[in-house]
């Protein structure tokens, strides 16, 4: 069970597997979860994210695609960014000093039980309770 941020999902729309290995990763890793071969969560903020990246990147068509797509994404499991998620949120940010965003992502793993989180973003090395590991550094589970 992993949990995975935002930039994942950018790796793997933006950017060309030939040039970017995270890309290609990515690509494979998500693959995987459409074919049931990892069962991962992600949080309902990461839709918000990866679509305003698309937008500034590729354009407002695009990210209306890339939204829609998202959304229907096979055997991803989102988490809600509700009132429990952001209670426990705020106590990380008071513990760690970390964005609140990275805040969120951090709860919604939490909450969904999963100890890895699948993430670019070095940010969250400093956390105790879910341990990041980069794309490179991941190993597919059988």
């Amino acid at each position: 069970m992993i949990y995975l941020d935002s930039n994942v999902f950018i790796f793997a729309l933006l950017y060309d597997d030939e040039v970017i290995h995270e890309a290609k990763i990515s690509r494979v890793i998500l693959n995987h979860i459409i074919g049931q071969k990892i069962l991962a969560f992600t949080s309902t903020l990461t839709w918000d994210e990866v679509v305003y990246v698309v937008m500034k990147k590729a354009g407002q068509t695009a990210s209306v695609l890339t939204g829609e797509k998202l959304l229907m994404f096979p055997n991803l499991k989102m988490i809600p960014a509700d009132q429990e998620i952001l209670k426990i949120a705020q106590d990380l940010i008071g513990r760690y000093s970390i964005r609140p965003r990275d805040a969120i992502h951090l709860a919604s793993a939490m909450k969904a039980g999963c100890e890895t989180i699948l993430s670019e973003d070095s940010d969250f090395d400093k956390i105790n309770e879910v341990k990041r590991v980069s794309l490179r550094d991941y190993v597919f589970e059988q």
